[in-house]
């Protein structure tokens, strides 16, 4: 399995290429705002071709390139029907402090849902680039937040679960019960050594974020 990540962008979003092997037809996950140079380095390099982009939720700081990417290349965008309405109007879930960073970064921009939107509303499989993609509906940092799991051994949290922290649940649709309900799914079915490669900050795994993440701690009572 090829898995590389670049963080990109003022909010240092993790984005993600994945795919069988080098050479092969490849995902990309949360292209956010710097993306596409790293994207297209990624494939050019290892000769992928991008067949969808998967996301995680709908904040602005993951979906920033997902236009670009997706009309280009005429491939479908994938995101739980709850944060389809973020595609159009992704101002509505951010702070008021990233709303006026971002009207500082692209002034007088216009938002779109590319031109192929798929979506979901539960817990399904989904297949793309030989992959059985399970998709795990983890709402509380937003209402459509999901996790991606490939090949049962590698979770792609997005804002619900980084390294040493968690996603907030203070901005639109978010959830402190939803989260704590979504976070316990994680911890109790995947095991230790469960890989996660988190929306922001270094990958890690279910046993590690356990013993050093003190936010799911608390919550959870793992101590």
């Amino acid at each position: 399995m090829f898995i590389q990540s670049a963080s990109v962008g003022p909010w240092g979003t993790n984005c993600h290429v994945v795919a069988t092997k080098p050479g092969a037809e490849c995902i990309v996950i949360d292209p956010g705002l710097g993306a596409l140079q790293e994207i297209n380095s990624i494939t050019q390099e290892n000769h992928l071709k991008p067949v969808a982009v998967l996301l995680t939720h709908g904040h602005i700081d993951h979906i920033w390139n997902l236009l670009p990417l997706c009309d280009d290349l005429g491939i479908p965008a994938v995101i739980h029907q709850m944060d389809k309405r973020l595609l159009k109007d992704p101002l509505m879930g951010v702070s008021k402090e990233a709303a006026e960073m971002v009207n500082q970064l692209s002034p007088g921009a216009v938002w779109r849902e590319p031109a192929i939107v798929q979506t979901m509303n539960s817990e399904t499989k989904i297949s793309f680039a030989g992959f059985e993609i399970d998709v795990i509906p983890t709402p509380g940092h937003t209402a459509g937040s999901v996790c991606f799991l490939f090949n049962n051994d590698h979770l792609f949290t997005g804002d619900t679960l980084f390294a040493q922290g968690i996603g907030r649940t203070d901005l639109f649709s978010g959830s402190d019960s939803d989260m704590v309900q979504s976070l316990n799914l994680l911890v109790n079915r995947f095991d230790d050594n469960m890989s996660i490669y988190p929306g922001h900050g270094p990958n890690s795994s279910i046993g590690e974020t356990k013993t050093v993440n003190s936010y799911l701690q608390k919550l959870l009572d793992l101590r």
